[in-house]
């Protein structure tokens, strides 16, 4: 049994904490009970500690002790600690329309310095955690003009039109928007 496999099975299901009940129940040892659940007797233990309430164990109390366990694991973002912050990068997201790296420029620039990075904000974003941003915020629109009149459209507007390499497009201005058509 390789590691991974140990680890998965260390946390007990709530069909599993019910066996473990039914098997309490019956006088089993946690010897026994180990072995068929197929965990290390260790964890049989801390199951027992988990969800014991004066003095009989419940499967139920010990899922919601889980559940909530869980809620609590790995540290507390930067983000979610700082609302002014999160604010702070949703406007520059949303309002001036910035890169993720630009952000981190603009943040520098104002006194955030090496507080956050592209993946705490990406975690932040996921968790809901930046007021109204979301991945799809991030799709930037833009083409960018560089010299000799080369321009460089965006993914997500080349994926719009279904652009492949080679492809041959039409770039004319209208009321002072250029319109690219395939």
């Amino acid at each position: 049994m390789n590691k991974s496999e140990r680890t998965n099975k260390s946390h007990l299901s709530i069909e599993k904490r019910n066996e473990l009940k039914y098997y309490l129940d019956q006088g089993e040892s946690k010897a026994t009970i180990a072995k068929i659940l197929g965990v290390h007797v260790s964890t049989i233990y801390r199951e027992i500690k988990r969800g014991c309430f004066n003095g009989e164990y419940s499967p139920s109390l010990s899922q919601k002790k889980y559940e909530y366990e869980l809620t609590q694991k790995g540290k507390c973002s930067v983000l979610a600690k700082n609302e002014e912050l999160a604010k702070i990068i949703s406007k520059l997201i949303l309002n001036e329309n910035l890169s993720l790296k630009d952000v981190l420029k603009r943040l520098h620039e104002i006194g955030y310095s090496k507080t956050v990075s592209i993946n705490t904000i990406y975690l932040a974003i996921d968790k809901g955690i930046i007021p109204n941003v979301t991945r799809e915020n991030l799709k930037k629109k833009q083409t960018r003009m560089f010299s000799k009149g080369l321009i460089q459209i965006p993914k997500s507007i080349r994926e719009e039109l279904e652009m492949k390499d080679g492809d041959v497009v039409q770039i004319h201005v209208e009321k002072n928007k250029i319109i690219i058509k395939k």
